[in-house]
């Protein structure tokens, strides 16, 4: 029994070291280095929010609405800040963000912008791909909630 038990945990050992050459050296013909692994798996399972993003917002049966989204890392409770340019409008404005996760490529960034207009809370959720956003703007209007199609490209 011990025999076997030993014969085991050599074939296994053996597999795993054979499967880790294999992987490394694979790894480094690519420029890689299992060092820099754990890194690029990061920064392919995580998508970046904070950035200046050139976006439309179209919604049902009206005129869509175009402009500059500015986010980046600051203090509050979502650890962003923020500010948006509606350029019909013509006004740029801080935004309160209440809420900004990103999970993968799946972002959520929610919060408030006050308005000559009026004050118009907001949520933003979709995918992060590279320099491309793309998902829905739900945000509360004084006649009920309108459903945005959002689009944007990082400058």
């Amino acid at each position: 029994m011990k025999k076997r038990l030993i014969t085991f945990a050599a074939a296994g050992l053996a597999a795993f070291t054979f499967t880790t050459v294999l992987a490394n050296s694979q790894l480094i013909a690519t420029g890689l280095t299992p060092r820099t692994l754990p890194v690029l798996h990061a920064l392919k399972l995580v998508a970046e929010l904070e950035g200046r993003w050139e976006f439309v917002m179209t919604p049902p049966e009206r005129d869509a609405i175009t402009g500059v989204l500015s986010v980046k890392r600051g203090s509050g409770p979502a650890g962003y800040a923020g500010t948006i340019l509606i350029n019909e409008l013509q006004q740029e404005k801080p935004t309160k963000i209440t809420k900004a996760e990103v999970t993968g490529e799946k972002f959520v960034y929610a919060g408030e912008v006050i308005l000559d207009s009026g004050t118009y809370t907001f949520e933003m959720s979709g995918t992060i791909k590279g320099n491309k956003l793309e998902g829905q703007t739900r945000v509360q209007e004084p006649d009920g909630v309108v459903i945005y199609k959002l689009e944007a490209t990082r400058k």
